[in-house]
Order: structure tokens, then C-alpha cells, then sequence
């Protein structure tokens, strides 16, 4: 699981793909982020990433909002924090060479890097951090049916070329603090079951009359 504040992180994870790959594969390949397009494109040999889909992770249950202390100016505030996170990721791998077999070849070699990532040596002209990025994620082959794998072909309404789907999983995105104070909480009166479960916050009771 990758977690993270950074705000472009979607982009640094299929920027971190393409360096690893271009790094790695025949220098006069041009490898770019990019939709899948209609035409067929420049005469150049393209590998194209493209991402298909974000989805919220659902197998680790929603956090409530909690509160982070910060410090400014000498004086502690007490932010309100939004909670974490989880997305996957599903990317397309796309070869449009002009040559179908030299498509199959480079196909080949994306599956190949990328299955031995893990254990791989860092390029001498990648980006450390881009580097342990991409070693820090859970990248996944995703299994379509003919039927699925055809849908997605026409929804995308480019040529039907060699490719190969990727699930990214459990990327985090941390929450941040919000700009405005949290209110100060003075006492609080609490009896069992009065504990609101959609928040931090517990119910506050009024006084009792004595």
C-alpha cells in the first residue's frame, strides 16, 4: 500500500511507469501519457499509457474525521482532519507501432519489466524517488473476457492494438488538515449508548436535573 499527501499522485504513479519503461526500453520509442486515439496517430512507434479508471477501495472500512495538532505562530491549533483514502487504479498499456509485430514485441516487453519490477536494479537515468514509487505499488495483470476486453476497445474507439491492463491497488491518499480550527471542546457528558458512531465526537448530554 502506497500512501501519500502529494495531491499529483495519480500522475507521479503513471509518470514513474512511463520513466521505468523508457529507462529500460529501445531509446527511439516514444512513451507517452495519453488517451487512446481514434486515428492512427503519428508513423512513430508509440507505447501509450492511458488510464482507464479510479475506484475507492472498499475491502478497508471508511475512517471519521479526526484532528491533527498543528503548531503557527508559537500557539497550538487543532485542525479537523479529513480521513484517508484508498483508490486503485486501472491503467491501459498500449503499443501503436506501424509494424504488428514489432507491437507484439514491445508488449512483451512492457509485461516482462513490469512482472520483475520488484526485484529489478534502479536505471541509471531514473529518478530515484519515481524509482521506489513504482517498486512501493501492487500492480496487477487484470483478466477480461473476450467480451470486456472488446467493450472496452469500442468505448475507447481506437484501434484494436496489443495491450495490457494494469490494476493498481490500495494507493493512499492522506488526509490533510482543514484551514479552520476545530471548536474547543470544553466537558463533555457521555452515558452508554450515547456514543455517536458517524464521528469522533461523542453526544453531549444536558445536565440532569438534581
Amino acid at each position: 500500500m502506497q500512501s501519500m499527501n502529494n495531491t499529483h499522485i495519480i500522475k507521479d504513479i503513471l509518470h514513474s511507469i512511463k520513466e521505468y519503461l523508457s529507462c529500460n526500453m529501445e531509446d527511439r520509442l516514444n512513451i507517452v501519457l495519453n488517451s487512446v486515439k481514434k486515428d492512427k496517430g503519428t508513423e512513430e512507434e508509440d507505447i501509450v499509457i492511458t488510464l482507464l479508471r479510479i475506484e475507492q477501495e472498499t475491502s478497508r472500512k471508511p475512517q471519521n474525521t479526526y484532528y491533527t495538532e498543528v503548531w503557527e505562530n508559537d500557539k497550538k491549533r487543532v485542525l479537523p482532519t479529513s480521513p484517508d483514502l484508498d483508490i486503485n487504479l486501472e491503467v491501459l498499456i498500449s503499443s501503436h507501432a506501424s509494424n504488428y509485430e514489432s507491437s507484439l514485441i514491445q508488449i512483451s516487453d512492457v509485461v516482462s519489466l513490469l512482472n520483475s519490477v520488484k526485484t529489478a536494479t534502479k536505471p541509471s537515468k531514473m529518478d530515484k524517488d519515481a524509482f521506489e514509487l513504482l517498486r512501493s505499488l501492487s500492480v496487477s495483470i487484470m483478466n477480461m473476457t473476450f467480451e470486456q476486453h472488446l467493450s472496452m476497445w469500442q468505448t475507447l474507439g481506437g484501434n484494436l492494438v496489443p495491450s495490457v491492463a494494469y490494476k493498481i491497488r490500495m494507493v493512499t491518499i492522506s488526509g490533510t488538515p482543514q484551514k479552520e480550527p476545530a471548536p474547543i471542546v470544553q466537558e463533555t457528558v457521555v452515558e452508554p449508548g450515547t456514543m455517536d458512531t458517524r464521528g469522533v465526537q461523542p453526544v453531549s448530554l444536558p445536565p440532569r436535573n438534581k
